[in-house]
């Protein structure tokens, strides 16, 4: 039997109130009913302890980091006479000698930089890094409000790809060969001895035409370890994208070509004497010397072949 706590008389097990004074009851919780939540309460620390302990092990912390490619790989084998930042864009002014200059996207703020004739353009956060015709071809960098401007090496520098903190170049002071040197002047290193160009650093590999070996399509890992080649066209105008490789095939009439990377699912994409490609957005752009020199572009599947003036 129980009793009221309040006004002390019996009260049945099952009452809520007392029917005696109306007092609201506080129903008693057995032992068995607080061993099973104590049980509970620790299966459930058991479980984040074990959770917060191996966690790290089961899933590695991943990082993601923005892009650090100063141009495209198709804007540099074209002589990287462009490069854009959001909001800027980064030029060559052929109307001021190849000088420097700097624009919004929406035309406005138009502001020179140097009095460098300047190419190869890369920019990666707040740095410019270019090709100076004014002292030697030498690689320079330069701040994006035109200060600090630095030479970096003594080698006359083409193709320059500036991937995070590395530089890769072609040296025409050493045969034309593939260099890499950081975008602070240091650990200058040669990687191959091919005479290479159409340089593309892209995915921790650079993909290259091997002059000596009759333009052929080779690839090194960027530590210069790897070498292999890729195809056995005479080819130009070389662009890594997405794990395929797309070139002006000189074998077939300078006709627009793909091959993966690793050198397979080689395929046809136009008839044209295709020439200057860039490949951007699921789009090849070309020049298209079988229509007077035209600029064309065409799907990389090779559908929607057009015209763009």
């Amino acid at each position: 039997m129980n009793y009221c706590s309040h006004c002390g008389a019996k009260i049945k097990p099952k009452n809520k109130f007392c029917t005696e004074c109306g007092y609201a009851l506080k129903k008693k919780i057995s032992l068995t009913a607080i061993l099973r939540i104590l049980i509970l309460l620790l299966v459930l620390l058991g479980i984040s302890s074990a959770i917060y302990l191996f966690w790290p092990k089961l899933s590695p912390k991943q990082t993601v980091t923005p892009s650090s490619r100063g141009n495209s790989v198709g804007n540099i084998i074209n002589s990287g006479l462009v490069s854009q930042q959001d909001p800027w864009i980064y030029y060559s002014n052929w109307s001021d000698e190849n000088q420097l200059y700097m624009v919004r996207t929406d035309g406005k703020q138009r502001t020179k930089l140097n009095n460098d004739n300047s190419s190869d353009i890369n920019v990666v956060g707040d740095w410019i890094y270019y090709r100076n015709w004014s002292d030697g071809y030498q690689l320079y960098k330069i701040r994006t409000d035109g200060k600090q401007r630095t030479k970096l090496n003594n080698d006359n520098s083409s193709d320059i790809n500036v991937v995070g903190d590395w530089i890769y170049y072609r040296n025409w002071s050493d045969g034309f060969q593939i260099y890499k040197i950081r975008t602070d002047g240091k650990g200058r290193a040669k990687l191959n001895e091919d005479n290479s160009v159409f340089i593309n650093a892209y995915a921790d590999w650079i993909y290259y035409c091997n002059w000596n070996d009759g333009f052929k399509i080779y690839k090194i890992r960027s530590d210069g370890t790897e070498r292999s080649k890729i195809s056995d066209d005479v080819t130009a105008s070389i662009n890594a994208y997405a794990d395929w490789i797309y070139y002006s095939n000189w074998s077939d009439g300078f006709k627009l070509y793909k091959i993966r990377t690793d050198g397979t699912e080689r395929s046809k994409l136009n008839d044209d004497r295709s020439n200057n490609t860039n490949v951007m957005d699921g789009w090849v752009y070309y020049r298209n010397d079988s229509d007077e020199g035209k600029l064309y572009k065409i799907r990389t599947n090779g559908t929607e072949r057009q015209a763009v003036n």
